[in-house]
């Protein structure tokens, strides 16, 4: 006879086992939803009465504010190519969509509202709505933030603490009435291991500095998603100028839990046992309670080819390696944070872009213009769903 001490220890077990089994079977489940996830355009800049837009733009801020989603900024090289001697232009534009019934965006606002043209700069939406952070202007690297609010009829831009440096390409999300914010490039090219807080309802004490994040980095992608019992950050890839040679792009994946205030690294961005994917200026969404997607962004093959003909001083060979550049990455990616594992959940309908914008409702994803390769932009928003 099975002593009854046993018997409910065996039996414990086994009910563990049984709950395991369902868990692991649920996430497989899932991962396997994104076999089928679905694609489709629902704006194209070729719309717009200016001309000059119609290639799209890159390095945009994208948000919501209720059911509204805004865009702003960005740049695009409408009068000619980098290796034509076009100069890139900067936009200071707002641009305010309203979903319609087939899902396609209508814009209801349009003007040319924000303080100064800016692209590449870090973006949250919050209550009031979209917070713009740093970013690239026409002359130079900005450290000013704005809040842009839409009153069904205008555009209000609410000055909102200046950033401790200078950056673009810095990455930022929120968890609840706080923004944080990550990395970021410098002025003299070289990145910033800062980790920033905002609190909301206290902005008046500004940006204030944690934790540094455990290397220097811009062009990283940045979500807060659910993790056991709090949110929690996920930062994925970018890069970083190193002295001694070329960009360094990383691969890797970092998690930082608000209640332990330490960021511990994960499984770096690869699929099954192959090598690791380095990946800058990618975008990442929450797409349910345990995934993230990760969407289009640069390996640096290309890019550090370049960076070696510029420091030779052979532009001819430059111009080349832009002209001919076969594109960003279009695998399309999603990391389950339970099991720490990817997955490949297709490839990108459009050619793929880096330097984009997006937000999710977690059912949803928005996938906003881009730049498709060095001087050409894309077009479209792109909606992800499944």
């Amino acid at each position: 006879m099975i002593p009854k001490k046993t018997y409910l220890t065996r039996t414990a077990l086994y009910l563990l086992l049984v709950v395991l089994a369902a868990v692991i079977n649920s996430f497989s489940l899932k991962a396997n939803n994104f076999n089928n996830l679905h694609q489709i355009n629902v704006f194209s800049m070729e719309t717009l009465a200016d001309s000059t837009l119609h290639e799209g733009l890159a390095g945009t801020f994208f948000g919501k504010q209720g059911n509204w989603f805004i865009m702003a900024g960005g740049s695009s090289f409408p009068y000619g190519k980098p290796w034509q001697g076009g100069v890139k232009q900067y936009s200071d534009k707002v641009f305010v969509f309203q979903q319609q019934s087939d899902g396609s965006l209508n814009i209801v606002y349009e003007g040319s509202d924000l303080p100064v043209p800016v692209a590449e700069g870090s973006y949250a939406t919050i209550p009031g709505g979209l917070l713009c952070a740093g970013g690239l202007t026409p002359e130079g690297i900005t450290a000013k933030s704005w809040l842009l609010s839409y009153n069904g009829g205008a555009v209000a831009i609410t000055e909102y603490p200046a950033l401790p440096i200078p950056v673009k390409n810095s990455t930022a999300t929120v968890i609840g009435s706080r923004v944080y914010l990550v990395g970021g490039e410098l002025a003299d090219g070289n990145s910033s291991n800062q980790f920033l807080v905002l609190d909301l309802s206290n902005p008046g004490k500004g940006w204030n500095k944690l934790v540094n994040f455990p290397v220097s980095i811009s062009g990283a992608a940045l979500i807060s998603q659910q993790y056991g019992e709090e949110m929690s950050l996920f930062v994925f890839g970018g890069r970083a100028k190193v002295d001694s040679g070329p960009t360094a792009f990383y691969s890797s994946v970092y998690h930082f839990r608000p209640s332990t205030g330490r960021w511990v690294k994960k499984q770096d961005i690869r699929l099954k046992e192959n090598e690791g994917i380095p990946l800058a200026m990618a975008t990442a969404a929450s797409v349910d309670s345990s995934h993230i997607l990760l969407y289009g962004g640069d390996g640096g093959v290309v890019f550090n080819q370049v960076e070696h003909a510029v420091n030779k001083g052979d532009f001819d060979e430059r111009d080349s390696l832009w002209i001919n550049h076969g594109g960003f990455n279009n695998k399309i990616l999603v990391y389950s944070i339970i099991t720490d594992e990817w997955l490949q959940a297709g490839e990108t309908m459009n050619p793929p872009v880096a330097v984009a914008a997006n937000i999710s409702d977690g059912e949803n994803v928005y996938i906003v213009c881009g730049e498709i390769r060095p001087g050409v932009r894309s077009p479209y928003i792109t909606r992800l769903y499944r």
